[in-house]
């Protein structure tokens, strides 16, 4: 796709990452493989894979007959961070390494100043506001409704990505992010308890929430089951 086609290009990334899925039988890994597009884009950093989408070649996709196969494959297909960490280097030390990663400091290093502006700075490069018709930034006055389940999500989607006990404490949710942006009160309405949730019985706060002079809707795709 052409967003990611211009930051190959005209951002320099050093690292692509793949996704878990498959586009007509083929994963997208192998898609990545030179001579594929990356390569095309005159990509020269390293392609890693996502959490466990290397074992889904073999377990979910059954792309690859063995779990053997299922390795050669994602290195031939140019899964190369291996490669790049030096765990092929004989001279390699992994114990030593993982001791040096544990001497950091978490409060110190990892949750500094300077660390969480650099934190706070590339989530603002990262959004994208595709129109607005004046209703940004919020007036520092009146009410707003933030609707969807994912009004509240912090804590768990910290857990998940990174350690349950963040820099402060602070798990912030984007309720707070729209009371912190001008709204005098701002509360969430869930209309479902969780994005995969079938059951449909809060669905009547939404209509609630219509009254209300700033409404902000947060909702994520879910897979059909």
């Amino acid at each position: 796709m052409v967003p990611f086609q211009a930051c190959v290009e005209k951002g320099k990334v050093s690292s692509l990452m793949c996704s878990y899925n498959a586009v007509n039988g083929v994963r997208v890994a192998r898609r990545l493989a030179p001579p594929g597009r990356s390569r095309a884009w005159h990509f020269d950093g390293y392609i890693t894979s996502d959490c466990d989408a290397d074992s889904n070649v073999y377990d979910a996709h059954h792309y690859a007959a063995t779990p053997e196969e299922a390795v050669a494959d994602v290195l031939k297909a140019g899964t190369d961070v291996r490669l790049r960490l030096g765990h092929f280097d004989l001279s390699f030390d992994a114990a030593a390494c993982a001791a040096r990663f544990d001497e950091i400091d978490a409060d110190a290093v990892v949750c500094s100043d300077a660390h969480l502006d650099a934190s706070m700075e590339g989530l603002a490069q990262s959004a994208t506001l595709l129109k607005n018709d004046g209703a940004l930034p919020l007036k520092p006055s009146g009410t707003a409704a933030v609707v969807g389940p994912n009004a509240l999500l912090s804590k768990a989607d910290a857990g998940y990505y990174g350690p349950t006990d963040v820099c402060g404490g602070d798990y912030w949710t984007l309720l707070d992010a729209v009371a912190d942006g001008g709204a005098v009160a701002a509360s969430a309405v869930l209309g479902v308890p969780t994005v995969l949730s079938g059951n449909l019985e809060l669905i009547d706060a939404v209509a609630t929430a219509s009254a209300t002079p700033v409404v902000v809707v947060v909702f994520s795709a879910a897979p059909p089951t």
